[in-house]
């Protein structure tokens, strides 16, 4: 099977994503709420989070038109990379949650 690969240069993107995370990381937010945030979804919940967290955008901050699915994949590059930090947290249920920070 042919497998078609599109080189795509994400840079821009990634200096987005940490400009983001330095602005808000005031607050515990977890991966998939700053995709969100990235993708400038307008769903309740989110809003309800950026609300109540308090978490604003930086001023020269334009969303991607990259999927949902990769700009997932790109904070994850970015974790394992080191320019990102994953930091899990347990919480009074016994659950962990993971928030990210610079």
């Amino acid at each position: 099977p042919t497998l078609n690969v599109q080189l795509y240069d994400a840079t821009e993107v990634a200096k987005s994503i940490v400009q983001l995370v330095k602005l808000n990381q005031h607050a515990n937010v977890t991966m998939q709420q700053f995709v969100g945030m990235m993708k400038q979804e307008s769903t309740k919940r989110l809003s309800d989070v950026v609300q109540k967290k308090q978490l604003g955008f930086p001023s020269d901050f334009r969303s991607t038109d990259l999927t949902r699915d990769d700009v997932d994949k790109l904070f994850k590059i970015l974790v394992l990379e080191n320019y990102l930090n994953e930091k899990s947290v347990p919480n009074y249920s016994g659950f962990v949650a993971s928030y990210i920070k610079v």
